[in-house]
This record gives structure tokens, sequence and C-alpha cells, in this order.
């Protein structure tokens, strides 16, 4: 329980916000978040020691989705995703020469998500049709797989999304989907790290109760990589607020282990805490 970093941990003195972290592939932490327009980054060592100061990382235009994903890989560099204008942009970040790599998906907007999984770097984005694909790379910036479009239809909504990666290098995405007229359901996809196939296609794993709503899903791989722990935000049937969170664990096949529970309710709460989101890891 010892604080290692001060509370302060970064300033430069002017508004600023969405801030995500994510290790550095060195031992520390990276942390990105937006100036308005401009991204920065600065990183830290695992005892809070300023290893990179405040920096900037791009300029690109403001968007609907700020937020700049990262995850490290094992040669000590992190790979980066944020929204461009509008496409998303993909960048490797080399901790001493800086940016090495920068491509485009193209065909993307909206939301990303990274994940480095050994010699596989996992992406999830929302296509121009505004629905949730898939593509990979390798650790060097080429395109190994993909792009493979998952929710498909007429679909409202798959920005809300988590990413988790199997013993085998397959990609699992947790989505939420809502479609007009019918309940919002969280759904299952697994993609094939090798070939792009589908060996998972739109399992749906849970649709909450009296038609309420759930939010960021979160899927987050076990040691081994056979099972998962599923997290939600879930709407409490009495008032119709997002005032639950909801926990199960799956194995690789969308399998229940341990059923859909709320691990802990915020219905008591005074005044009601006004849940935004949901962010884990182990």
């Amino acid at each position: 329980g010892t604080v290692l970093y001060p509370d302060e941990m970064i300033s430069r003195d002017v508004g600023s916000g969405y801030v995500r972290c994510s290790a550095d592939g060195a031992g520390g932490i990276i942390a990105f978040w937006r100036e308005y327009t401009p991204i920065w980054f600065a990183r830290r060592d695992h005892e809070g020691g300023e290893v990179t100061p405040p920096t900037l990382f791009s300029s690109g235009s403001w968007q609907q989705y700020p937020d700049v994903l990262s995850s490290p890989d094992s040669l000590g560099r992190v790979h980066v995703t944020w929204t461009g204008a509008p496409e998303i942009r993909y960048s490797i970040l080399h901790p001493v020469l800086g940016e090495v790599f920068r491509d485009t998906i193209h065909g993307s907007m909206r939301s990303s998500l990274i994940l480095v999984d050994g010699g596989r770097v996992h992406i999830k984005f929302n296509g121009t049709s505004n629905w949730a694909d898939y593509i990979q790379y390798d650790l060097e910036g080429n395109v190994t797989v993909g792009p493979v479009s998952l929710v498909e239809g007429s679909v409202d909504a798959s920005d809300h999304c988590g990413l988790a990666a199997d013993s085998e290098g397959n990609a699992l995405v947790f989505v939420r989907e809502s479609y007009s007229g019918q309940p919002v359901r969280l759904v299952l996809y697994k993609i094939d790290g090798d070939t792009g196939e589908k060996l998972i296609d739109g399992l749906i794993l849970y649709e909450p109760p009296f038609w309420e709503d759930a939010f960021d899903p979160v899927i987050l791989a076990r040691p081994g990589g056979e099972s998962f722990y599923l997290m939600w935000r879930e709407d409490d049937p009495e008032t119709s607020q997002p005032l639950l969170i909801r926990f199960a664990v799956i194995d690789s096949w969308g399998n229940f282990t341990v059923e859909p529970y709320t691990a802990y309710d915020y219905t008591d709460e005074y005044p009601d805490e006004d849940i935004q989101i949901l962010r884990a890891t182990t």
C-alpha cells in the first residue's frame, strides 16, 4: 500500500485529459494524454522516477474518440493506436529513437483497442460501417491478418469492446452490440491468429434482464490463456442506472466456468455514483 508515485505524477499546467497508461516494455510505465488536440506522452520507471519528460507525440486533429491505446512488446518498444483524422493510426514508439513506424488503417474510424501478444499485434477498430473489425500486424508493422469484419448487419453500436489473446495467439473480442428493437447483448468473437478465420462468430454470452443495458465489456486472459475473466457495468433494474459491476469466467470457447454475478453493487451509495468507465488489468 505504499505510494511510489507522487500524487501529481505529470503536470504541464495546461488543460489535459483522456490519460491512458500501459507498461513501456522496459519495466516502467508510459502515459499518453490529450491537451485538447495534441497527444503527449511521458515515461516513468517502476519507482516513479522520470525517464522521459512530457513529450509531444502527435498534433493531429481532435476526434470524438480521443483515447490513445498502447501495449508493449518484448523488444522494449510500445505499440500505439489512436483516432486520427478520421482514420485509426497505428505506430511503434522506441524509448530512445522515438516513433519508428506509423501506419493508417484504411477504412477505419472511431474507437480502437491494441494488444501485443508475442510476435502478434492484435488491433480492434471500427470500420466506416461503424461496426467492429479486426486486423493483425507483426512487430515490425507488416499486416499479417485481415482486416476481418466482425460485427455485421444493422447494428446500432459496437464501440464498447474488450480484447484478449489465448494461449495459441488467437484474438478474442468481447463486444457490446445494440440493435434497434432488441435487447442489448454481450457477444464473443474469436479470430484465428494465423488465418483470420472466425473460430467463434457472434456467440451471445449475455443479455441483461428486463431490457436493461450493459456497458464497457472487459475480457482479460487468466494465466495460461485457457480461460478468461469477463467484467462489465450493468443497469440496476429498479433505477435503470448503471450501478452494478458484473463478473464471470469463461473458457476459450465461451463456456461459463463462473456464471455472471454482481461483484459490486452501487445501489446503496449516496448520492448515486455516476459510474462512467470500467477498466481492469491482471
